[in-house]
């Protein structure tokens, strides 16, 4: 009965300690710091010291099977096992650890650290070397602070690309789901002109190879942004530069594609600017 409530209380200790990590992760992952592998981590920490709880729990059950089923069965490789993991000392032989001093009544034992909590305490000096080497000696790992810059330093550059685009550092989307978002702004804005299907009516035909002001991407997001002196309107107020990064895009992807000739203007070509 004693075994049984040191390992209810081990179990508990293990317990509380997972459960604070799990909110620790938590708070991590709303706070938008952790990622995905440290996520993988946690949850490969706590199935791993789960197996080992169960796994000792299965030993715990076995001996006690064994000890109190009256089968003909040697039981101290369980004995020294678990004996060798927690150095209990009988009931019956406390009394050669019993300490001298006694308060209200109560003598108190002179028990030994139990010893896996002896190889823990060893693995975390260990663990504390590599830890100062890793991070502190040979600098290969970053401190909070050096990783928090260089993931600033990463999200700019992506800030950059992503949301303040020109005609500079723009490049071609190639996720259909965006050049879908081009082709609904286009529907919504340029087909008045430009026809649902890019043919051409007021405005040219944006399907042929034939280009006033160019047919590269840079070229078509620039003409979108500032406009031309021949009706199309400047769209820089109105759409954002990711916006217009779309819809050059979806209109790069009809380059080429006016293969029935479809009514409506042609466009324009370079001599006729």
């Amino acid at each position: 009965m004693k075994t049984k409530n040191i390992f209810k209380k081990y179990l508990l200790l293990i317990l509380m300690i997972l459960s604070g990590s799990v909110v620790h992760a938590a708070d991590e992952t709303t706070a938008g710091v952790i990622n995905s592998e440290k996520i993988v981590l946690w949850f490969c920490l706590a199935t791993i010291i789960l197996i080992l709880l169960v796994i000792a729990y299965i030993f715990y059950a076995m001996s006690v099977f064994i000890k109190h089923s009256g089968l003909n069965i040697d039981i101290k490789i369980w004995e020294k096992l678990r004996h060798s993991l927690t150095k209990e000392v009988p009931v019956e032989k406390e009394e050669h650890i019993l300490l001298h001093h006694e308060y209200d009544g109560i003598r108190e034992l002179d028990n030994s650290m139990p010893p896996w909590w002896v190889y823990m305490f060893y693995a975390t000096i260990v663990f504390s070397v590599v830890y100062l080497f890793h991070y502190h000696i040979s600098s290969d790992g970053q401190l909070q602070d050096a990783e928090y810059q260089a993931e600033l330093r990463e999200a700019e550059e992506l800030k950059s690309k992503l949301k303040f685009v020109d005609e500079n550092t723009v490049f071609p989307l190639t996720d259909a789901s965006r050049i879908k978002n081009g082709e609904v702004i286009f529907l919504q804005n340029c087909s008045t002109c430009h026809g649902k299907n890019a043919e051409g009516k007021v405005g040219p035909n944006l399907k042929d190879n034939q280009w006033i002001h160019g047919g590269e991407l840079k070229n078509i997001f620039k003409t979108i942004k500032t406009g031309t002196t021949k009706g199309m309107p400047p769209w820089e107020s109105q759409l954002s530069p990711t916006q217009i990064q779309e819809v050059a895009s979806y209109i790069l992807s009809l380059k080429n594609s006016n293969a029935k000739k479809e009514a409506g203007p042609v466009s324009e070509l370079n001599n006729k600017e």
